[in-house]
């Protein structure tokens, strides 16, 4: 249901199948949801695939023939009185939800160097408590930590990708917009600011470039003395 917006509630049927003539199960869960489901109309597929000749006495078949045919009576007749609805609210929705996908998906490196950052503190810690008695008698102390390392990663050719070049930051992969003089038309910008970078820079310090900057995480040797400055 969240492809439409809400104006398009009252136009949704819902088509029910392996009706056998009485009220489906299927109909409780609807109910228990809450869900606009709107006029409900039930049809038994079986009677499509049945013979026409030589039926037994006990063949349900012409039944649920009959039932589709009432089914469908009623269910076009029904889309005939519903109000026609114009479709740009639900192309709005969906507009705005790929926005947020979008924003979810390239913050999520952020999220992720943020929360290495705090690994990497807190093995630190651990690291310095545990040889605390090494560190007093060797100011060269070593020791490893696993850190993140900003990189570039080469596109192919005819891929334009939106970078902030202030930020060094990816801000919209896969962007529609070739022309580095249109960029503020791209979804990324709200009001000429990007809603991406971690500054929140104009969309003039955004350009294609053919790579695009991604995070990696490492081992890395560092030292104590080298801690402390």
């Amino acid at each position: 249901m969240s492809l439409f917006g809400m104006d398009i509630e009252d136009n949704i049927c819902s088509l029910i199948t392996f009706a056998d003539g009485m009220e489906p199960p299927v109909f409780a869960a609807i109910k228990e949801s809450g869900l606009p489901f709107g006029e409900r109309f039930t049809f038994n597929n079986s009677g499509l695939f049945a013979r026409n000749t030589d039926l037994s006495q006990s063949c349900l078949s012409p039944l649920f023939w009959d039932m589709g045919l009432v089914s469908f009576r009623n269910f076009f007749n029904h889309l005939d009185s519903l109000e026609t609805k114009s479709l740009q609210l639900t192309s709005y929705v969906l507009y705005e939800q790929s926005r947020l996908e979008a924003t979810i998906r390239n913050l999520q490196p952020m999220l992720d160097v943020g929360l290495n950052k705090i690994s990497e503190l807190k093995s630190e810690i651990n690291i310095f408590q545990e040889n605390k008695s090494i560190i007093t008698d060797n100011k060269d102390f070593t020791y490893v930590v696993s850190t993140t390392k900003h990189i570039k990663i080469d596109l192919p050719s005819g891929l334009h990708v939106k970078n902030c070049t202030y930020c060094n930051f990816t801000c919209h992969e896969n962007c529609n917009i070739a022309n580095d003089a249109e960029k503020m038309g791209c979804w990324a910008m709200t009001d000429g600011f990007c809603r991406i970078c971690p500054e929140r820079c104009i969309w003039n310090q955004h350009a294609n470039t053919p790579y695009i900057f991604d995070y990696i995480y490492v081992d890395e040797t560092k030292t104590y003395a080298e801690m402390k400055k």
